[in-house]
């Protein structure tokens, strides 16, 4: 065989082999600098399952572009009357099309970050795993940090929104908000309409348990309207019944009775 058909051939297997495992036949070389988010850690039984990978890099769910952790998980959330949906992936220099039931994926994800951010955060994840939270807070905050000074503030507020929901977890409801407020700063003008949707929904979870009842009804209202106008109609009924406990909460039952009447009421999109 001539070098020439050789290369060819070569090339042609290792194509092939890259399309393993997937659980679809669409397979095509893409450009590296596409965007989507990259699997982080995915359980082996949903690797065996759905096909994924740690280091993957999710491009679009049901045919909806990704380009962050938000925009895929709202994706996710606010996808209904389906009994499977495709999931297209790039695994190194490949792309394929993974066929996978609706729902979550249960696999974190995250933005690319620089080799330096990603040290940074793969230690901060592994403090915070071992339930060392300030240090994970420490750490994740100074990925932040970098990522904002290097112009990347989607990934400096996803930052700023993940050590708010590690606080949450722990009931630290005004450090919880101090980091939502940083991750809000940041997202403000930004056409992320997923990550705005999350921040303002955290905003709004936290002022309510810290009993600031007015600023939950502001952020949960402007919570609602962002992910109604971008279509994240289960998100946005989500923030209504949240208005409708906070109405409760404020003594207030008409009011409460008419975002729960909204909230039933709204038209789903099937």
């Amino acid at each position: 065989m001539s070098t020439a058909r050789q290369a060819i051939v070569t090339r042609l297997l290792v194509t092939l082999f890259a399309c393993l495992g997937a659980v679809s036949t669409a397979c095509h070389r893409v450009d590296r600098n596409a965007d989507g988010v990259v699997v982080d850690q995915v359980a082996a039984s949903v690797a065996a399952t759905l096909g994924l990978a740690t280091g993957d890099r999710i491009l679009a769910y049901d045919d909806k572009r990704v380009s962050s952790p938000a925009g895929l998980q709202a994706t996710i959330e606010n996808t209904v009357g389906k009994t499977a949906v495709e999931l297209r992936v790039r695994r190194g220099d490949v792309n394929l099309t993974l066929t996978v039931p609706p729902g979550d994926l249960g696999a974190d994800t995250r933005f690319e970050l620089t080799a330096d951010a990603l040290k940074s955060y793969v230690a901060g994840r592994a403090v915070a795993q071992a339930l060392r939270f300030e240090e994970a807070a420490s750490k994740w905050t100074a990925v932040a940090r970098e990522t904002q000074e290097a112009g990347d503030t989607g990934a400096a507020a996803w930052l700023h929104e993940l050590i708010g929901r590690m606080l949450e977890n722990q009931q630290q409801w005004e450090p919880a908000r101090s980091e939502h407020s940083a991750a809000w700063t940041l997202l403000a003008r930004s056409k992320d309409a997923a990550a705005q949707a999350l921040v303002l929904t955290a905003l709004g979870r936290c002022s309510r348990n810290v009993n600031d009842l007015e600023r939950a009804t502001q952020w949960f209202t402007q919570a609602s309207q962002v992910s109604a106008a971008a279509g994240y109609e289960l998100w946005s009924a989500q923030n209504l019944n949240e208005l409708g406990l906070v109405a409760l909460a404020r003594s207030e039952p008409a009011a409460a009775r008419a975002y729960h009447a909204t909230e039933v009421l709204r038209p789903r999109t099937v």
